[in-house]
């Protein structure tokens, strides 16, 4: 058991971490907040491609 225990510990701090992850994308879905950045995201792409 000793030598798998390394190995659990990070299985599980991996797990927690997705898991945040995935309730913070839900939260943000949920309000709203995303929208505003997804929408400026391409558009900054876009005058960017364009200066050139």
């Amino acid at each position: 058991m000793g030598d798998w225990l390394p190995y659990l510990v990070t299985a599980g701090v991996l797990a927690a971490v997705l898991g945040f992850f995935a309730w913070l994308a839900a939260v943000v879905r949920r309000r709203g907040l995303a929208g505003g950045a997804l929408r400026a995201a391409p558009a900054a792409h876009d005058e960017g491609v364009s200066a050139k």
